[in-house]
């Protein structure tokens, strides 16, 4: 079955459209965008270059020019470290976590700590008077400046400001928080933080299941980016008076696994192979040779999904000769078996969260880049045993859907003849523990489940210790036990209690609601047994 490519809008034929809305893919590698008409007229736009997606790439160069998308990966070729890229896997991250730093090691440009310990990016030899140093939501607010100026030069430089973003379906409520503030940062109204596989699978619903009579099915969106990885369980209804339902039965995920991953285990093993015909040159630490290296593994990649075996050139500045050598698509699979079997993993343990079987899932629908993998597509067929869905292009699907979502939420007008309601789920429980127990790193109280349905609200209520003027609740995210391996999202402190006798009856509620964007709001009551009962201190997760 051949790839059908969602269609590219006229847009003499779109210059009468009003107040359009738009869908954007904010992708670890590319980003795409599409544009809302009505819904039966969503399309992908192409951006100046005529291509259907963008690279996720800003350079700042010496002479003080900013560049964004195809301009800017070209220039990394030959100034790796003015250019910025894989920013999406730094989104609300600290600068101390882990996996941050091992991330670090790979990229040219450097990596800091900000004063509130947060990521800050590093250009180098900056001209004076020229920003210098970045934090991760500036540079997603470049590459969303650029898929807003695609959508508006197409549309005849009209302004365009509804958009629907789309983020992984494990992304954590700083990582969401982040991108919500890089959507704001280039001029747009974000309507929604829409998980990716959701998206796809709307795409896929509008494509395939709406106004084709009486349905109801189950499918499963695998997700495999560029640097993330999220499963999704979609109950897709749709009824004979043209209503259908996408609502959301479980996700999981890991925000950590994509095609990057594979990328670089395959240039790791390309360039040992390399240095055996190069002595004394160390080719991951050669700047200049490096993107040449990591260009010619990804094309390398790329052959592999269609033939068996393809060579790997690599031109070196300093000599006339080429570095080459045979790749086989039986060596990239080898070198990344544990990754597509840790995919196999996620998928097993959405089925499960959803109390669901293998025969359950009447169709898998495939999303991003990474799953034109062969080997991908031969293990999903294996495990369900049958072909997972190739009718629709996994780069631009999920644009599509988040286009049909915006279209929903801003121009319900335009959506007349169908009624369509999307209903998503938390990828994490969130809990609490406060002061007057053992110890804040004790024992979770989960205060929202996982996979709730948003916007979803919680609350607990606590009684006072004797003598107790000022308490403290540490709010959580994930699905362990105790606190302390989970990961810490914030804290909410009151004093003013009046201390001595406590009361027996309930002194002070914590509310946590996470809204439809996915975004956690907490706020800490007083009840009783306090100078100014009614007060309220509220947060959301930075």
């Amino acid at each position: 079955m051949t790839v059908n490519e969602f269609p590219v809008w006229d847009r003499k034929r779109y210059a009468m459209e009003d107040n359009p809305v738009i869908g954007i893919d904010l992708g670890t590698s590319y980003c795409c965008v599409a544009i809302f008409r009505n819904i039966d007229d969503i399309e992908i736009v192409p951006n100046d270059l005529g291509h259907r997606t963008t690279p996720s790439y800003v350079a700042f160069t010496s002479e003080g020019d900013c560049l964004v998308g195809d301009a800017a990966k070209k220039h990394s070729m030959t100034n790796p470290k003015e250019a910025i890229f894989e920013v999406k896997r730094l989104m609300g991250q600290s600068f101390n976590d882990a996996i941050v730093q091992q991330d670090a090691k790979k990229w040219p440009f450097t990596v800091s700590s900000g004063p509130r310990g947060e990521v800050v990016l590093n250009v180098p030899e900056a001209p004076a008077g020229r920003q210098s140093s970045f934090r991760p939501e500036e540079i997603s607010t470049l590459l969303l400046k650029k898929m807003k100026e695609i959508a508006e030069d197409f549309n005849c430089g009209r302004t365009i400001k509804d958009a629907v973003i789309t983020v992984p379906a494990y992304f954590s409520h700083s990582q969401r928080k982040a991108t919500m503030a890089a959507g704001v940062g280039a001029g747009l109204n974000v309507l929604r933080l829409m998980s990716e596989p959701t998206a796809a699978a709307l795409a896929y619903g509008h494509q395939r299941l709406i106004r084709r009579g009486p349905v109801e099915k189950n499918i499963l969106v695998f997700d495999l980016g560029g640097g993330t990885f999220d499963v999704s369980i979609v109950t897709v209804k749709a009824g004979p008076d043209e209503d259908c339902s996408f609502v959301v039965r479980a996700t999981a995920g890991d925000s950590h696994l994509g095609g990057s991953d594979i990328d670089h285990r395959l240039l790791q093993h390309v360039t040992k192979r390399f240095e055996s015909q190069v002595h004394g040159v160390d080719l991951l630490t050669n700047h200049k040779i490096l993107p040449r290296l990591k260009q010619a593994v990804v094309d390398a990649k790329h052959v592999l999904s269609g033939k068996g075996v393809t060579v790997a050139n690599v031109n070196l500045d300093y000599r006339e000769d080429v570095l080459s050598m045979k790749l086989g698509r039986l060596e990239l699979e080898e070198l990344n078996k544990d990754l597509f079997l840790r995919c196999v993993m996620i998928v097993e343990q959405a089925l499960s969260d959803a109390k669901m079987g293998k025969d359950d899932i009447s169709e898998v629908v495939l999303a991003g880049g990474s799953t034109r993998i062969p080997m991908v597509q031969e293990m999903l067929t294996a495990f369900f045993g049958k072909a997972p869905i190739k009718s629709v292009n996994p780069d631009e699907v999920v644009a599509f859907g988040a286009a049909v979502q915006a279209g929903l939420l801003a121009r319900s007008d335009k959506c007349a003849e169908a009624s369509i309601s999307v209903h998503d789920v938390t990828s994490a429980s969130v809990g609490l523990i406060c002061s007057g127990m053992e110890s804040k790193f004790g024992v979770m109280a989960v205060v929202i489940p996982r996979d709730s349905s948003l916007p979803a609200t919680g609350s607990r209520k606590y009684v006072l210790e004797d003598g107790e003027k000022a308490v403290t609740a540490w709010l959580y995210e994930g699905e362990r036990a105790l606190c302390r391996k989970n990961r810490l999202l914030g804290e909410l402190t009151m004093d003013d209690f009046m201390g001595g006798e406590a009361p027996q009856e309930a002194a002070w509620k914590v509310a946590v609601k996470i809204d439809a964007h996915g975004i956690l709001h907490a706020t800490l009551e007083a009840l009783a047994h306090h100078k100014n009962i009614g007060r309220k201190v509220e947060t959301t997760v930075t």
